[in-house]
């Protein structure tokens, strides 16, 4: 089955066009959204439970996500009342934290939401800085509107709980009712301009908007054109009162590792921060090794936050490794943080190598043995898909990745 699979066109749905099927199980019926497969799919749908009805047991292999619109639901884990938001994650990315649930999304409480400059609150919900994939639940009053959150060039889905929105995109508007959907990848944003992206409630009743950001360019939008450079002159240098710098040492395995994790915690004053951005460059003997681009996004007024960045490190000559182990602190980095266009922060670090296991260092990068491979093989089939989403009557909206029964 396939209903606006294509995730590369933007799409929209309103709640009274949607047709219900039945399922293989009684009492529960879909709203397709969108989907691509039959049972095992890549889908975003609507689910309608019947009074005492159930689904069996299933699984996940790529994840899945819902938000409890109607009713209390149940499954393994427990029982989600109206305005929860529950993510089961692909074990083999997020090895901690597999199971997230939010209760009560749309609840003002001070420690969780922040204000827009625009008005109304967004509250964050899930993030994944390594992705760049974001949940939102927005309360939007009469008259508010959100112009951008972090992520919209990633693409984005947007789903109005409650009251109207009207969605401006691309020169086009769209009134969004109770229940409808918007579907728009990367490069129909705009034409990846995320600040041309305005969602306003132009009615003169409270909105209540679910909305998810960045997680389509996995899927789609690849060719956009790359974020403009930042406003810094590298060819520049910086005077030293400017920046810190820091030494580091390493074994010379790390050299040889297909990819690095980095975390970072920081704390953020009283006001919101857009746009949190950190260019980094790696360079040996003035050379430029690598250049890396992170974008962290939206950071909550007055929160401490874990910024985790994945590094996919160049696969290294070997005398260019045995050239960085003979010339130790040779090897440099500059890391550059911005909000917006505007630099906040320079750090500049120096790498020492050492060899401390001979017999270990000597495996190539290239190396791999058959469970090596084939976790490989089943984490690029899995990056693939996470997807779902759900509603009740008892009710959710349903996300879902390669869902079997």
């Amino acid at each position: 089955m396939k209903v606006n699979a294509d995730l590369s066109l933007p799409a929209i749905v309103h709640y009274d066009e949607i047709t219900f099927v039945a399922s293989p199980s009684h009492g529960v019926f879909r709203g397709m959204l969108d989907r691509d497969g039959d049972e095992v799919a890549l889908a975003t749908t609507l689910v309608r439970y019947a009074p005492n009805s159930s689904f069996p047991s299933h699984k996940h292999d790529a994840g899945e996500e819902f938000l409890v619109l109607e009713g209390t639901f149940h499954d393994d884990h427990g029982a989600y009342p109206t305005g929860t938001y529950v993510r089961n994650e692909v074990t083999w990315m997020t090895p901690e934290d597999t199971h997230v649930v939010v209760p009560d999304t749309a609840v003002h409480t001070a420690k969780d939401w922040s204000s827009l400059s625009t008005g109304g609150n967004v509250r964050l919900l899930y993030q994944n800085a390594a992705t760049g994939e974001h949940a939102w639940f927005l309360v939007l009053g009469p008259g508010a509107r959100v112009e951008s959150l972090d992520g919209f060039d990633g693409g984005e889905e947007v789903f109005v709980v409650a009251g109207t929105v009207t969605a401006l995109y691309a020169s086009t508007s769209t009134q969004m009712l109770k229940y409808s959907w918007l579907r728009l990848p990367p490069q129909a944003i705009a034409k990846c301009d995320p600040s041309k992206t305005v969602f306003r409630n132009t009615s003169t009743e409270e909105a209540h908007v679910f909305i998810k950001t960045g997680h389509l360019r996995r899927f789609v939008g690849r060719d956009c054109p790359p974020r403009a450079a930042a406003k810094v002159d590298y060819s520049q240098p910086l005077d030293e009162e400017s920046y810190r710098k820091i030494r580091y040492e390493f074994s010379e395995d790390v050299l040889r590792l297909p990819t690095i994790m980095t975390s970072l915690e920081f704390s953020v004053g009283g006001k919101e921060v857009h746009g949190f951005r950190m260019i980094e460059r790696h360079y040996f003997r003035e050379e430029l090794v690598k250049s890396y681009d992170f974008a962290f996004g939206f950071c909550i007024p007055r929160s401490t936050n874990t910024w985790d960045a994945v590094y996919s490190v160049p696969a290294l000559d070997e005398d260019l490794i045995q050239d960085m182990v003979a010339n130790p602190y040779a090897t440099v980095s500059d890391s550059f943080y911005f909000v917006g266009d505007e630099l906040i922060m320079h750090n500049k670090a120096e790498y020492k190598y050492i060899v401390e296991d001979r017999a270990q260092s000597k495996r190539s990068y290239y190396d791999s043995d058959d469970e090596g491979d084939a976790k490989e093989r089943k984490g690029a089939a899995g990056s693939a898909g996470a997807k779902e989403a759900k509603e009740a009557k008892d009710a959710k909206w349903s996300k879902e990745d390669e869902y079997d029964d």
